[in-house]
């Protein structure tokens, strides 16, 4: 594990990373949040403001827009502050259709609370946690 010297210059550092990250977790929440909407209008009045052409074409561009950023954004965002490492594949993804179940790997916007190269902290509750079983020891 990262030996850290300073528990204000690792959390300052943590805070930092995670509002890198924010942009990716803002879109993709953004997308489920539409979709959802959606999917209730749907169900309640069996029509959805994405049946109409422009909102469907605004929607299409910015899920695919904000796809395209995420895929280059998300791994330039997720190195390390410690290490300049690049992080592993983290992120794990399940796919059941009616012929056969996938399994794929890829770096998540997600729950990043350590590196995986150097295992440094990188988010405010790994910091915590750290500082407080050196604390205990």
């Amino acid at each position: 594990m990262k030996k850290l010297d300073d528990k204000e210059q690792a959390m300052y550092i943590a805070k930092k990373f995670q509002k890198r990250m924010l942009i990716p977790k803002i879109f993709f929440i953004s997308v489920a949040c539409i979709s959802g909407a959606a999917t209730l209008q749907e169900i309640v009045t069996n029509n959805n403001f994405l049946k109409k052409d422009i909102f469907f074409i605004i929607f299409t561009i910015y899920w695919v827009v904000g796809l395209l950023f995420c895929i280059i954004y998300i791994p330039i965002a997720s190195i390390c502050p410690y290490c300049h490492s690049f992080q592993k594949f983290n992120g794990k993804s399940f796919e059941i259709d009616a012929n056969n179940l996938t399994y794929s790997r890829g770096i998540s916007p997600f729950n990043k609370d350590y590196c995986t190269e150097c295992k440094a902290p990188l988010s405010p509750k790994a910091v915590e946690y750290m500082y407080s079983k050196i604390a205990d020891e």
